[in-house]
């Protein structure tokens, strides 16, 4: 597809109809250190090489990532307006270490589920150590997860619509995420033994969320969300 090379700034990628195959691994590529890139009114389908050729089992219709080693993150990039469909596993993917990104107006469906850690994962917004992340008037249509956010720090999320997608977030717990789509139901739980997350479903009769509310004895609700100061 699209990449946008190391530290380029001030780039515009919009309107257009990027098809891949079995030999694009990415739609739309951010690399570190890339700030001020609006990604807007493109169709991207058809991704379909894991891993854009490493080890990870994942696609990405949107990848957008930061160096851990100095940091240096994607800034001010804002992610608008674009149906992104046929991905293997990740509609957008924020990886390590990014700041100020905007997803909105977006449409993901049609993302295949891989296996990755034991589980599956066909999820629409992926992000680790991504920090002031606004995502906001999406469609999340027959996913696995809706957004799956790891160690993430100012995080607002709202007025997004979610179609045969239950699992509305799942999240590392304790975090510092606004979460103001309703309804939800919440629970803690433990994917590895040892770390805690948290899962905001959208039915009370969601299996993960009747497990793990039973289990753990701990859930809230949208409206019984106990104390948020």
């Amino acid at each position: 597809g699209i990449s946008v090379l190391e530290n380029v700034s001030l780039v515009i990628i919009q309107g257009l109809n990027i098809i891949g195959n079995d030999l694009t691994g990415s739609g739309i590529t951010l690399n570190p250190g890339t700030s001020n890139i609006s990604i807007r009114d493109n169709s991207i389908s058809n991704i379909l090489l894991p891993g854009g050729g490493n080890l990870s089992p994942l696609s990405y219709g949107i990848l957008c990532w930061g160096n851990s080693s100095p940091v240096n993150p994607p800034t001010d990039i804002l992610i608008e307006n674009n149906e992104i469909n046929g991905v293997l596993g990740s509609a957008v993917s924020l990886g390590a270490n990014t700041e100020s990104i905007i997803v909105r107006d977006n449409r993901f469906e049609n993302i295949q589920p891989v296996a990755f850690a034991g589980s599956y994962l066909a999820v629409g917004i992926h992000a680790e150590l991504a920090n002031n992340l606004s995502i906001s008037n999406n469609e999340f249509v027959d996913l696995l997860q809706s957004n799956n956010l790891v160690n993430c720090t100012d995080v607002a999320i709202s007025n997004n619509t979610y179609d045969s997608s239950s699992l509305l977030l799942l999240t590392t717990f304790p975090h510092e995420i606004s979460f103001n789509d309703a309804p939800w139901w919440s629970t803690t739980l433990s994917l590895d033994g040892q770390s805690l997350s948290e899962a905001f479903v959208n039915t009370p009769l969601d299996s993960t969320y009747l497990y793990f509310s039973a289990l753990e004895g701990f859930s809230q609700s949208s409206s019984n969300p106990g104390c948020n100061d």
